[in-house]
């Protein structure tokens, strides 16, 4: 939530401020996805050396949350456990792939510690989109090296927690609401709506890539596949259909104009 971690930063007492390390995550993130999306997209292939000032400030952030993560490795806090989980994101996206289980275990681990794996622990919001942030992105990097989900490691990682579903959609009298700027329900609602569609889908597609690579091991004796991706078809389609009408087939001209 960017603007409950920038409430924070600017609350006067330090305790209530967030740690230092998720500061400089976030840094990191905020300068590769410039970097990305506002420089690198917009440059022929032969300048971007010139330009790329966001990457060398992602990768200093990234190295000081390395140096502040080592100092807090041993005290495990919601902000650090957030830290680490970016910090993965930033170095993948900044190159170096190979760091990403480093740091997801470093994360995991101090999930783990919080509580948040406990059978009959009760997580509150922020808390479950943690540990469902870290199985999602575990189960990406297994599917794109076709690895299965019945491993013992990606079973540790999946949540003992339902997936927490988004609240109805605000009803608001657009009458009263400030043109220039969408009220925060209204980006809360979306951005978390689409965080749930993309973790159930996650789930769907790591549960067809674990079949369909223990058909492969089965060969010919596996005389179910058809019958179990067609089963996986219809989980697809129960999905589609619990969608809201203007997910289904957005109007993003008439969303935009109204909202």
């Amino acid at each position: 939530d960017t603007t409950e971690v920038l409430a924070r930063y600017h609350d006067p007492d330090p305790e209530k401020r967030p740690s230092t390390v998720l500061v400089y995550a976030v840094c990191a993130m905020a300068a590769r996805n410039a970097f990305q999306m506002h420089v690198w997209s917009k440059r022929p292939a032969h300048e971007t050396p010139n330009y790329n000032m966001g990457k060398a400030l992602s990768m200093a952030y990234c190295l000081k949350g390395r140096e502040q993560l080592a100092d807090c490795f041993d005290e495990p806090t919601i902000d650090n456990c957030q830290a680490a989980f970016l910090l993965s994101y930033c170095n993948h996206q900044n190159g170096y792939p190979g760091v990403i289980y480093i740091y997801e275990w470093i994360s995991f681990t101090m999930a783990q510690e919080l509580g948040l794996y406990d059978e009959g622990r009760v997580l509150d919001t922020r808390e479950s989109i943690l540990v469902w942030c870290l199985y999602y992105f575990n189960t990406w990097y297994r599917v794109l090296q076709g690895v299965s989900n019945t491993s013992a490691e990606s079973g540790q990682f999946h949540p003992n927690c339902p997936l927490p579903p988004p609240q109805p959609k605000p009803v608001l009298d657009f009458m009263d609401v400030d043109s220039a700027e969408p009220p925060q329900e209204i980006i809360n609602y979306y951005v978390y709506t689409e965080w749930y569609c993309m973790i159930q889908l996650q789930v769907l597609r790591h549960d067809v890539m674990s079949r369909l690579l223990s058909a492969q091991a089965a060969g010919k004796q596996d005389t179910t596949l058809s019958m179990d991706l067609l089963a996986m078809q219809d989980r697809l389609q129960e999905f589609y259909d619990t969608l809201p009408v203007e997910w289904k087939n957005p109007d993003l001209e008439s969303i935009a104009l109204d909202q």
